[in-house]
């Protein structure tokens, strides 16, 4: 069953230092990205907005990790798009398996390159264009138009 209260599809990074949301941002601006720094609040973000993108970064000591939570967010819900992204200074550890890997743990797009950020924005903001937008009633359109809730 739905959330009565769920928002609209967004891309959901979870990284340590928001590095990756600064240069994704250059390349999306019709959908909204939300930072998380856990796990914990990247799920709990997920299910407030359903069928969104998921933005996972990590170094080559949590690539075991990132596989088993790309599993485990997959089999927990198939509708979003998972998207891995390798740290720019531990690009030379990836080798092609480790990539070959996380396509095959259940990610749409690995970003190996900070050259493929752009591809990896598109890849997000065609997903999110292609997913239903919750109905929302007019006055929460103007609330959420409101300049201070931005501020919040």
């Amino acid at each position: 069953m739905p959330n009565p209260r769920s928002q609209p599809a967004a891309l959901i990074m979870l990284e340590r230092y928001g590095n990756n949301a600064v240069n994704f941002r250059r390349h999306i601006r019709r959908c909204s990205i939300v930072e998380t720094r856990s796990w914990v609040d990247c799920t709990s973000e997920l299910d407030a907005h359903p069928g969104s993108v998921v933005c996972l970064a990590a170094s080559s000591t949590e690539w075991p990790s990132m596989l088993n939570r790309i599993q485990v967010l997959r089999s927990r819900d198939p509708r979003p798009f998972v998207i891995a992204v390798i740290n720019r200074n531990e690009l030379g550890r990836a080798t092609p398996h480790v990539v070959s890997l996380l396509l095959e743990s259940g990610c749409g797009f690995v970003v190996a390159s900070p050259f493929q950020i752009p591809d990896a924005a598109r890849l997000a903001t065609r997903h999110i264009a292609s997913r239903p937008q919750p109905s929302v009633s007019v006055a929460e359109r103007i609330r959420q138009r409101m300049p201070w809730q931005r501020a919040t």
